[in-house]
């Protein structure tokens, strides 16, 4: 196979897709348990501590909305492209087909 070959199978874009949604799913849920440990605390803290605390948790949140948006967009990207690529090799198939049909007068 040449070096600058690149072969795609739509089904492991598919799963990689899957995968990244997954993550996303299990950073999302560490990162809401560990703001609602955080949020419990708050009360047995020193206010500035709370306060202090409480900023840092809100940056915290902020990021965590950014990452896991990030990471469904990745894993979109991922699913759409597997479709794009089956197209693609779908019509690829049909041209061959005809290709194939004008030079033996049967597809098959």
């Amino acid at each position: 196979m040449p070096a600058n070959r690149v072969t795609v199978l739509p089904e492991d874009l598919i799963a990689s897709g899957q995968q990244v949604s997954l993550h996303a799913d299990e950073l999302l849920a560490a990162h809401t348990a560990a703001a609602s440990w955080v949020e419990s605390s708050l009360p047995y803290l020193p206010a500035a501590g709370a306060a202090a605390l409480a900023a840092k948790s809100a940056k915290w949140q902020t990021v965590t909305t950014t990452l896991t948006g990030r990471l469904g967009e990745h894993s979109d990207a991922l699913h759409g492209s597997a479709v794009g690529y089956q197209r693609v090799d779908e019509a690829n198939a049909v041209a061959i087909g005809a290709v194939v049909e004008g030079l033996t007068g049967s597809a098959d």
